[in-house]
């Protein structure tokens, strides 16, 4: 089963998610799952940036035609 971890921080939390990005990676290395860590708003065009967790919503609903399994 295709499985892709993915996690997403912005700067407000830049210093959990550089804590733990590292250990998911781990974790999805030693499971043969894909990691895709979102550091960035994907829309730059916009004034304020939404929360990361709707960045990471948006990218899995696209993820998902090539993913069987996303572990959010």
């Amino acid at each position: 089963m295709r499985t892709l971890v993915l996690t997403g921080y912005d700067e407000n939390f830049a210093v959990l998610g550089e804590l733990t990005a590292p250990l998911m990676l781990a974790y999805a290395s030693l499971h043969g799952f894909d990691f895709h860590c979102m550091r960035a708003c994907p829309w730059s065009y916009l004034k304020e940036a939404p929360h990361p967790s709707w960045w990471k919503m948006f990218f899995m609903l696209d993820e998902l035609e090539e993913y069987e399994r996303i572990i959010w």
